[in-house]
């Protein structure tokens, strides 16, 4: 469909239309840009709390993350997924019921896909 090849597109190209379509990926960039190595600090992230990022609590909470704490903020945070999924699976092999394994397993894999 032609709308979604757009969507595609302005994500991939969000310059082409700074004030359209493609202002919530360069404000979630500036964003992510802002926050430096250590971030702004708890609930000083000017970006979301000015405005700038529409719906900076839920579509683009990663943006407001980074800002406030930064890229050590962030790695913090993927570490901390993946080893709670690491934890989870490796509780799933241990498991010895096979539904046991299949509940653990599915449940460690949506956290991993949709976190």
């Amino acid at each position: 469909e032609a709308y979604q090849k757009s969507r595609v597109t302005q994500f991939l190209h969000p310059e082409s239309d700074p004030l359209g379509s493609g202002y919530q990926i360069i404000q979630s960039l500036i964003a992510i840009g802002s926050g430096g190595m250590k971030g702004k600090g708890w609930m000083n992230a000017t970006q979301g709390t000015l405005g700038f990022i529409p719906e900076s609590h839920t579509d683009f909470i990663f943006s407001t993350y980074a800002e406030e704490w930064g890229f050590i903020g962030c790695v913090v945070l993927l570490a901390l997924y993946l080893f709670i999924t690491a934890r989870v699976m490796l509780l799933a092999c241990q498991s010895e019921h096979f539904f046991s394994r299949l509940v653990s397993g599915t449940l460690a894999m949506s956290f991993f896909l949709y976190a």
